[in-house]
């Protein structure tokens, strides 16, 4: 299993990389380029025609690392390596990488060169360590890994960067699969790096072929990466390939700036990096004219903070939350069938949500959109009546051949349906003067007791008030993070300690490059416990280990099981 191995040896590890990290505050971003440089002679267009042109566009954007694409021995010949003295290049050792990908060097050819250097600013980082990897010598001659573990001189923090250039063609799954395994290539190098130096946090992209669903990029997130062009809360949506490169009545290079709504098939150019060490402030795509008149890609930038050392991110055992219980098929979620389901199944907590209706009922459905959705009723759900509560067929819009009536639960059939050791996350819907009192009755008249019940919300003011009426019960404050809004844990640790709130739980998408480990680290030690919804994907459920969440609420409790035996460093319960 990939990541399992070396995994033991980087927790070890941490506390070392961290003690050699001598921090400072206000450390300036680190600004990464991502540039295809388009080969030396690719359609006559000569690398000396574009080399100064090259060198300004680097130049003005003053980036701290350049990964470049397309370097040929042309380019290597040029001034764009020769002149710009103010960068270390690390190129590897070309002979010994062609060995390990197979070569025999007494056949090798002139275009076996490293075509993916990475360029580092030497005023600001010292190289410690440094690599190359061919993918295939044969199928992939031209595109290559380079890899460099790099200190930081303003605060003596080290990082992992890496340039690189994924397969090119697009004929469907069978290059999409060649693009996956050039992403678990890389995946693997980290960890040999992390394996001697300690799990450091990694920046690196390139050229990788591929658009934005694509599995090359599924993979990356799916263990702990994010692309900085999906996250950063300043994101171009300028697509960064915008074609080949024609002449102008002048004979001169000439390009075109790539054309908006096009993102999704042409944004081929990607800045990843590990949640658990960078933050991206800033996504850019260069469209200057020079930068569009010298290749058919458009440099790629990324601001990043690169944040203080957290706590070790170990193995983490986590509660499985049923998501409004066990549904699927013609079971309709929070049903009756799929609360009783998902304790049957062995779930210990099962989520579902209560609204209290003008009429005096406790009805357990999400909201009116589902209710029209399911049912076809229109109302509000705070206006239904019994009639409605006793008439309305969660299933009737269901398309399953064999279907049965499936009505909207009360809130006494649900707790009705907890066994003595399990646990219902309610959360409130619809919140009412009587919410409270009304809930409360519910519990004690089903025989169950404040330790099988946990109360959540999304409305602060709504947990505060129940809180304060019944303190028995333990709560949960969801909320959606703001990518745009820096987290305030602080503030976030007041509120809960204000409103005694027991446990804050995020959506886990919207703690991407939002909320770090750090943040989570720091409401642990306020006592306070911290969880995520949302959880609903194998990158979903690596992102929750890295924060460290004791727990989640998950759709596919069942197929969490199995992610978490393929990813390992995580134990499920039920």
């Amino acid at each position: 299993m990939l990541y399992n191995t070396a995994m033991k040896n980087t927790y070890l590890k941490t506390a070392a990389a961290s003690a050699v990290a001598l921090l400072t505050v206000n450390a300036a971003p680190i600004r990464f380029m991502s540039f295809n440089i388009y080969g030396g002679g690719y359609g006559g267009f000569m690398a000396e025609e574009r080399e100064e042109r090259a060198i300004a566009v680097v130049r003005r954007q003053s980036p701290d690392i350049v990964s470049w694409q397309e370097v040929n021995g042309a380019w290597w010949k040029s001034r764009l390596f020769n002149e710009m003295s103010e960068f270390g290049i690390v190129r590897g050792d070309e002979d010994e990488a062609l060995v390990r990908a197979g070569a025999v060097l007494a056949e090798r050819r002139n275009n076996w060169v490293n075509h993916e250097p990475l360029m580092y600013r030497l005023s600001r980082f010292k190289l410690l360590d440094s690599g190359l990897d061919f993918y295939h010598i044969i199928l992939q001659k031209e595109k290559s890994l380079t890899w460099a573990v790099l200190e930081d001189k303003q605060d003596g923090r080290r990082f992992i960067a890496f340039a690189t250039h994924y397969w090119w063609k697009s004929n469907g799954d069978e290059s999409d699969a060649i693009r996956e395994l050039n992403t678990r290539h890389v995946l693997a190098r980290i960890e040999k790096i992390r394996a001697k130096w300690g799990s450091l946090p990694v920046v690196g992209g390139g050229d990788l072929n591929c658009s934005k669903d694509a599995l090359a990029l599924k993979t990356f997130e799916q263990f702990g990466f994010a692309n900085a062009g999906e996250v950063a809360p300043e994101a171009s949506t300028v697509p960064s390939w915008h074609g080949n490169l024609v002449r102008d009545e002048q004979g001169r290079c000439k390009g075109r700036a790539g054309e908006k709504g096009r993102e999704r098939d042409a944004m081929l150019d990607h800045i990843f990096f590990s949640l658990d060490g960078f933050r991206a402030i800033r996504h850019d795509v260069v469209t200057e004219e020079d930068a569009i008149n010298i290749s058919d890609h458009s440099p790629v930038i990324a601001d990043l903070e690169l944040l203080p050392p957290a706590e070790p991110a170990g193995p983490v055992e986590m509660q499985v939350i049923a998501h409004r219980g066990w549904w699927g098929g013609a079971v309709p979620q929070n049903s009756l069938e799929a609360i009783r389901r998902a304790y049957a199944a062995g779930c210990t907590w099962v989520e579902s949500d209560f609204h209290h209706t003008k009429a005096g009922q406790m009805v357990c459905i999400h909201g009116g959109r589902e209710l029209k959705a399911f049912t076809g009723c229109s109302k509000r759900v705070v206006d239904l009546t019994p009639e409605d509560v006793a008439e309305l067929d969660l299933n009737a819009r269901s398309k399953e051949k064999k279907k049965k009536v499936h009505r909207i639960p009360l809130l006494a059939d649900v707790l009705a349906a907890v066994p003595s050791n399990g646990v219902l996350q309610a959360e409130i819907k619809g919140y009412s003067k009587q919410y409270a009192d009304v809930f409360d009755a519910a519990v004690k008249a089903a025989g169950l007791s404040e330790k099988n019940i946990v109360v959540s919300s999304f409305s602060y003011h709504s947990l505060k008030d129940f809180k304060s009426r019944y303190p028995g019960y333990r709560t949960v404050w969801l909320i959606g993070l703001n990518r745009r809004e820096p987290f305030d844990v602080q503030d976030t640790i007041a509120k809960c300690k204000e409103a005694k709130i027991d446990v804050f739980c995020p959506g886990c998408a919207s703690t991407r490059n939002v909320l770090t480990r750090q943040d989570a680290d720091a409401i642990r030690k306020a006592g306070i416990e911290f969880r995520l919804f949302g959880v609903n994907s194998p990158a979903e459920l690596w992102q929750a280990r890295n924060l460290g969440a004791v727990g989640f609420t998950c759709n596919y409790p069942d197929a969490a099981m199995a992610w978490a035996r393929s990813l390992g460093g995580v134990n499920l319960k039920r």
